[in-house]
């Protein structure tokens, strides 16, 4: 990226790149304006920070951008959810208003970069999938010793949102010990697949075999309010 003369200091970090079935290139680039601090031993002044998609055609010529998100705080983390030629479904981490926690929030934006739908979710959730019908499918671990479901020091709660980002469900999984989610899958049969590091033998999951196991849950399509099938592998 080349940027015309400027005062100050602009970084450009490139966070995603998705083609889709027409072989137009889209990316995700997080842009922080720095003030620069005019001696020699003080840092630069954080200004802001903007979420762009741009995209380009096959010849590799730039077609348009789009800013989704301007924050005055540095943006987490940014990624695809879903491209394809019609609609781009993005995801945004940031830190919220009150820079007290980091959220998610989904962007769905149409192939002319034009934002469709936008919703905030209540926490961070680090893999987000959406389905045919968009619906959204969410993972992340729990610690909250507070929060009554779980069942030992970290949990896996998985959800289902609608496409206004209304909750459907909310499911815990674990045991006494830890758990880590690690990935998320929707399979063709209507499953909801999850996969996941595990030190329990207990609860959810039916035994261990040394240290950290690894975890393969299959969820039932009617809610995934339960365990359709377990799989423990190997130390």
């Amino acid at each position: 990226f080349r940027t015309a003369p400027i005062t100050g200091h602009y970084d450009f970090d490139i966070q995603d790149i998705r083609f889709d079935q027409d072989g137009y290139a889209y990316l995700l680039v997080q842009i922080e304006r720095w003030d620069f601090q005019f001696c020699t031993d003080c840092a630069d002044a954080f200004v802001d920070a903007w979420c762009e998609v741009f995209k380009f055609d096959t010849l590799g010529q730039l077609v348009r951008h789009v800013n989704l998100k301007t924050a005055k705080a540095v943006v987490s983390s940014m990624n695809f959810v879903k491209v394809d030629s019609n609609n781009l479904v993005i995801q945004i981490n940031d830190i919220n208003a009150a820079g007290t926690k980091v959220l998610s929030s989904i962007y769905r934006i149409d192939n002319e970069l034009v934002l469709k739908k936008k919703f905030d979710l209540d926490l961070l959730y680090p893999i987000v999938h959406v389905d045919d019908q968009d619906n959204y499918y969410s993972i992340r671990n729990v610690f909250d010793a507070n929060d009554p479901n779980v069942k030992g020091l970290s949990d896996i709660l998985v959800s289902k949102y609608t496409s206004e980002g209304m909750r459907i469900w909310q499911q815990y999984f674990g045991g006494s010990s830890w758990e880590f989610p690690q990935g998320l899958a929707l399979g063709h049969d209507g499953g909801v697949y999850f996969f996941a590091n595990s030190e329990s033998t207990d609860f959810d999951v039916e035994g261990n075999n040394g240290s950290q196991d690894m975890w393969l849950v299959k969820l039932r399509e009617d809610g995934a309010t339960s365990v359709e099938d377990q799989v423990v592998a190997g130390p």
